[in-house]
């Protein structure tokens, strides 16, 4: 038995989800039942694939809404266009992701930064797989958002043509409090560089209308892609012109780019990688395999000495090997 919350990594006697965690993630003192195996998922996949209840990309999702309520409250599969949670189940293609993501979502709000609800729910067949609350419901309200692919009237296809600037640019231009999410921006951009996150395209960048106020969106699609495939790029998208070999310069043009303060700018660099390490050691996740936890404690410890160095010559650090050569991202789904 895994000792630990499956959602927030800390421990829990039983290995049961935190009350307190379960009413964030499902809205309920205890997760839902899920009664979908992985012969269930692929089954659905194939049946339903013309009529877009899979999304598209590589990593297999599927919408789910909650139905019932105390014992019998449980998930059950919607469609692509509805539901309020998004499952995304493992795929042979990419061994341990699900996991993976998980550990990086967790990494995330320990390191201080304002991620989407997500945890592990075990299919009924045993497996896995990652779960996270849609951050544009609210029971049966929806939430306008919109990314920054659709805001810049860019076609899917056209996301990864662009640069951090002008996502900088975009989001000061629309929030409400266009300093706080400029940080923000800087927050999640440097964490993704330190775990390997290297698909950060405009479709992983969401701006939320609610309330009378425009806000960035809490984190999602956090990954170590470079875990995972051969991806010879750091970033998705140029930061102070670069997509590569990216240095503490670079970061720093970016955060002027953002109208940071000098302080609060170096503040973040020396505080966030720091809390990244730290949360390494005391937050484990008991699912991800031995040698894929090893080989991310050793990309974040190596990306963050060579971002520490104001001087550094942006020597890029040596990859541990992905499990299966791939020359494609996985692709999110928002």
């Amino acid at each position: 038995m895994k000792r630990v919350c499956p959602i927030c990594l800390h421990p829990a006697p039983e290995g049961k989800e935190h009350p307190a965690c379960a009413r964030a993630l499902y809205g309920s003192d205890a997760a839902p039942q899920l009664a979908v195996g992985l012969d269930d998922i692929e089954r659905l996949a194939i049946e339903t694939v013309n009529r877009r209840l899979a999304l598209t990309g590589v990593q297999r999702k599927l919408s789910l809404s909650l139905l019932g309520n105390g014992a019998a409250r449980r998930l059950t599969i919607v469609g692509a266009l509805g539901g309020s949670h998004i499952l995304k189940p493992p795929t042979p293609e990419y061994p341990g992701m699900p996991e993976l993501e998980h550990w990086t979502m967790v990494l995330a709000r320990a390191s201080g930064i304002r991620t989407a609800e997500a945890g592990l729910m075990p299919l009924s067949s045993g497996e896995p797989a990652f779960i996270t609350r849609r951050f544009d419901r609210e029971g049966i309200r929806r939430i306008h958002v919109e990314d920054l692919c659709q805001l810049c009237l860019l076609p899917t296809e056209n996301k990864y043509r662009s640069s951090m600037e002008k996502v900088g640019t975009a989001v000061r231009s629309l929030a409400t409090t266009p300093g706080d999410d400029a940080l923000r921006v800087l927050e999640v951009t440097l964490f993704s560089l330190l775990v390997g996150n290297s698909d950060m395209h405009l479709k992983n960048w969401t701006m939320v209308r609610d309330a009378g106020k425009v806000v960035l969106s809490p984190a999602y699609d956090l990954l170590p892609v470079r875990l995972l495939v051969n991806d010879p790029e750091e970033f998705a998208l140029p930061i102070n012109g670069r997509k590569n070999r990216i240095k503490r310069r670079d970061l720093e043009a970016f955060a002027r780019h953002l109208k940071i303060p000098d302080i609060v700018a170096l503040r973040t660099m020396e505080n966030l990688p720091a809390r990244l390490l730290r949360a390494l050691e005391e937050r484990p996740s008991p699912w991800v395999a031995g040698p894929q936890a090893k080989a991310l404690a050793e990309l974040v410890r190596a990306n963050a000495s060579r971002l520490a160095d104001a001087g550094s010559a942006g020597r890029k650090p040596k990859l541990p090997a992905p499990q299966r050569p791939r020359s494609r991202r996985p692709r999110s789904h928002r």
